[in-house]
């Protein structure tokens, strides 16, 4: 039952995200669509990296060692999974974190996005839930900076047409 009402959970987070991200796309979003799609996306971050795993056992609960990572990335394909979803986790977030009036330039929400991380990270010691890992933040930085990469991206293009007058 319990992975049923996860499923129900994850459905309805999945679609009122995709509901907002369209009001978005046309326009029709009001100031509280973006601290709403902040919300469900932070939620979802507890849920995922907050959860209790009775797998994880570690002697100690902080890893400094890059090493240990480079060597696991070498003898095994679930680090490269791994590896590649801690990438991706936080790629949003730059987006998000535009909604946010006073974060109103890159250097302001990079930090709070370090906050956020160091947070996350100190909980699942904590919480023991996990480790604090810095190739894990290091992770988490690089799928900042892409995300932040595409943003910008996108609107810079979006900054040509308009001054061109073309229609998106």
């Amino acid at each position: 039952m319990e992975s049923l009402n996860k499923n129900i959970l994850a459905f309805f987070i999945m679609l009122l995200a995709i509901y907002i991200l369209l009001k978005m796309v046309f326009n029709f979003q009001s100031k509280w669509d973006g601290y709403l799609l902040l919300f469900l996306y932070f939620f979802v971050l507890v849920l995922g990296l907050l959860r209790p795993d009775g797998a994880i056992y570690v002697e100690t609960m902080i890893n400094f060692n890059l090493i240990s990572f480079i060597n696991d990335l070498q003898m095994n394909q679930i680090s490269w999974l791994i590896f590649f979803i801690n990438m991706i986790i936080f790629m949003p977030l730059y987006f998000l974190l535009t909604f946010i009036p006073i974060w109103n330039n890159f250097i302001k929400r990079w930090i709070v996005f370090e906050i956020i991380i160091i947070i996350f990270e100190a909980l699942q010691v904590f919480l023991h839930v996990g480790v604090f890992d810095l190739a894990d933040l290091i992770l988490y930085n690089i799928g900042f900076f892409i995300g932040a990469g595409i943003v910008i991206f996108f609107q810079k293009m979006l900054a040509i047409y308009s001054k061109k007058g073309v229609n998106i």
